[in-house]
C-alpha cells in the first residue's frame, strides 16, 4: 500500500501519506505479534556482565519507522479519543505546527498487553532502538546512541513493557584460542 500511495499522481500533494501507511502497517503487525514474556528475565545481568555479551530483547512486534514527516503526530490526530475525554477544538493543530517547521519523527511501535502503542522517539532513543532491533549487543547499541541517557531509557522501557528480556551471550575466545 505505501508504494501504491507513493506512486499515485492523485496523492502526490500529500507526500507524507506513504509513511503514515507504513506506520499503520507496523501497528497492524504489532497487534498480531506473539505475546511477550510476563517478566523481564536476566535484568540483573546488566550490573554484572560485560555489555559486549548482552543483548536487550524488545517485545515481539516492536518496530521503528523513521520519517521526514511528523508521522506519530499525524497518526495520533486520527485516533479516537478515550471515552469521556473532551474533543479538542482543533485535533490537527499539532499536525499543522509540526508540518510548518518540517519536523520529522521516529515512530516506535510495540504492544503493551493487548494495546498497540505508538510513540515518537528522540534521535538518541531512535538510534538505540534501531541498534537493538538489528540485534547488536548492548555496548554497540550504546555506541550507536552516545547521547542516550540509558538509565532513563531503561526505566521507560520497563514501565511501558517494551523490554522482553536480556540475553547473555557466551564469552568470545581470544583469536587463535578455542572456547
Amino acid at each position: 500500500m505505501p508504494a501504491f500511495i507513493a506512486d499515485s499522481p492523485t496523492l502526490a500533494s500529500e507526500p507524507y501519506l506513504p509513511d503514515v501507511a507504513r506506520l499503520d502497517w507496523l501497528v497492524h503487525q504489532a497487534a498480531r505479534a506473539a505475546d511477550a514474556p510476563a517478566t523481564v528475565r536476566a535484568l540483573e545481568r546488566l550490573g554484572d556482565t560485560d555489555p559486549d555479551r548482552l543483548q536487550l530483547l524488545l517485545v515481539p512486534g516492536t518496530a521503528l519507522l523513521r520519517s521526514r514527516w511528523p508521522v506519530v503526530t499525524i497518526w495520533q490526530a486520527h485516533q479516537p479519543l478515550p471515552e469521556g475525554q473532551p474533543q479538542p477544538a482543533d485535533r490537527f493543530a499539532d499536525v499543522r505546527a509540526a508540518m510548518a517547521v518540517r519536523r520529522g519523527e521516529a515512530a516506535a511501535v510495540w504492544r503493551q498487553g493487548w494495546h498497540v502503542r505508538v510513540a515518537a522517539l528522540g534521535p538518541a532513543a531512535s538510534d538505540f532502538t534501531r541498534a537493538l532491533l538489528a540485534g547488536q549487543v548492548l555496548s554497540e547499541a550504546l555506541d550507536a546512541a552516545p547521547d542516550l541517557d540509558f538509565a532513563s531509557w531503561l526505566g521507560e522501557a520497563l514501565q511501558q513493557d517494551r523490554l522482553a528480556g536480556v540475553r547473555v551471550l557466551p564469552p568470545v575466545a581470544p583469536e587463535g584460542e578455542s572456547p
